[in-house]
């Protein structure tokens, strides 16, 4: 049976294109490393992971170009391994270059997994397991979301208690999507900003390309929020 194909959201298509621009440079990753203070039952964290991508279609989207168009569709689930690493007897400093290689290295868009899980063993008292994204399926709010619901999953099947997870289908955003831009209201809204900025004259701090080269790499700094605030 054919695949369903679906157009790439507006959000996805300037995603995409960025991938077209800056091939092969990670800068659409999205990557962080979890950490449990306690011990961890590895093929019980693997079943929570397969859970979790089986409940939610978002994380099971792929690319496919026709003719130089992004489509989407959603890959069946099937259970797969997770990668598994081993810190237990290697420095902080050797886990954080390792971590930093790992979140830079590009996920391929073209009909790939847009995904990677790997989990990590620390010591015999904490491990936990990195989490890397391509920014089309995914962004920091619905990775903290992840996190959460994975830690929730592994902790009801550690204590016996699981029954079942279910999320809403990421076709139903993709549909409502469609219908706006082929609605009444979608004209109604396209002429009235038309008109409200019919004479808005564009402003622009962008400077000219400065030779033949454009550089994407950056620098990470950490805010460190007190828990009252947070």
């Amino acid at each position: 049976m054919d695949k369903k194909m679906y157009t790439l959201s507006r959000p996805q298509k300037t995603i995409w294109y960025m991938e077209k621009l800056y091939k092969d440079s990670g800068m659409t990753n999205i990557c962080g490393t979890v950490r449990f203070k306690i011990g961890v039952d590895f093929e019980l964290l693997r079943k929570a992971i397969n859970i979790f991508v089986s409940a939610n279609d978002a994380m099971r989207v792929k690319v496919q170009e026709d003719n130089g168009t992004p489509y989407q569709y959603i890959k069946d689930y099937k259970e797969f391994e997770v990668k598994f690493v081993d810190f237990s007897d290697k420095t902080k400093e050797e886990f954080y270059r390792w971590e930093e290689i790992e979140s830079k290295k590009p996920i391929d868009t073209s009909n790939s997994e847009l995904f990677e899980f790997i989990m990590i063993k620390f010591s015999d008292s904490e491990g936990g397991y990195l989490i890397k994204v391509n920014h089309i399926i995914s962004d920091a709010w619905s990775i903290m979301l992840l996190v959460s619901d994975i830690k929730d999953i592994y902790s009801e099947l550690v204590y016996g208690n699981f029954e079942k997870y279910e999320k809403p289908s990421y076709l139903d955003y993709i549909d409502s999507e469609e219908e706006y831009f082929n609605s009444k209201r979608y004209i109604s809204d396209k002429e009235y900003w038309e008109e409200k900025l019919k004479d808005f004259e564009e402003v622009t701090t962008l400077k000219d390309n400065v030779g033949d080269k454009s550089f994407t790499n950056a620098t990470r700094k950490t805010f460190l929020v007190p828990e009252k605030l947070n």
